[in-house]
């Protein structure tokens, strides 16, 4: 089967006015990379600003971000891209890399209550709860849960922009799992399914198998 080629292309101007696409995610993200970016990024946040002038979704990045606030995704996704290529990674990889920092913060932090499960079992039936907050209006299930894995869905995901939460579903999730004690943990995607749209854009269904000893 050929590799499934994940796509990164944030919703622009020709679709919404930027801020304004029905696809959201928590501010908590935005704090996040932004703080990466302006402490780890060689140059900070500036080298960004320099490289990357004229690119229309820079304006958005200067404003406050509040934690539990309700914000654009795609300039998001267009601010890894950014970074990404600062640093001379794959967008995909430092998506998933500032993922897996989130959910240690988060473990810690915001998403404590939710996350401090009791075993492995609790701790997947909870992660849908976690993603669901983040992102909207998608979708996240789990069903066939083992000892040794689960079955996982995404939906209502902007074809797009699908990168995006596949490699944050591998930070993020596979950081929560490794933390309560799951080791190798591995994913395996499906091709991804067209479901229709959601205020005009194309929506799709993700499918996924996770798996760890």
């Amino acid at each position: 089967m050929a590799e499934i080629r994940w796509r990164f292309e944030p919703l622009g101007a020709e679709a919404f006015a930027i801020g304004e696409s029905p696809f959201r995610v928590r501010g908590l993200a935005y704090v996040s990379v932004l703080d990466y970016v302006r402490h780890k990024t060689p140059g900070g946040f500036a080298a960004l600003e320099q490289a990357f002038a004229n690119d229309p979704f820079l304006p958005y990045f200067n404003q406050l971000f509040v934690s539990l606030g309700n914000y654009d995704a795609a300039p998001l996704l267009r601010l890894f891209a950014l970074a990404a290529r600062i640093e001379g990674k794959s967008v995909g990889d430092f998506i998933e890399r500032r993922s897996r920092g989130s959910a240690r913060l988060d473990s810690a932090g915001t998403f404590r209550p939710l996350l401090s499960a009791k075993s492995l079992a609790q701790l997947v039936e909870r992660l849908p709860l976690a993603f669901n907050r983040y992102y909207e209006p998608c979708r996240a299930s789990v069903g066939d849960l083992d000892g040794h894995g689960f079955r996982g869905s995404l939906d209502n995901v902007p074809e797009s922009m699908n990168g995006l939460y596949v490699f944050s579903t591998q930070g993020f999730v596979g950081a929560c799992l490794e933390g309560a004690g799951a080791k190798n943990v591995r994913f395996e995607w499906q091709r991804p399914g067209t479901t229709g749209t959601h205020s005009g854009v194309r929506v799709e269904s993700l499918r996924f198998n996770a798996s760890w000893r």
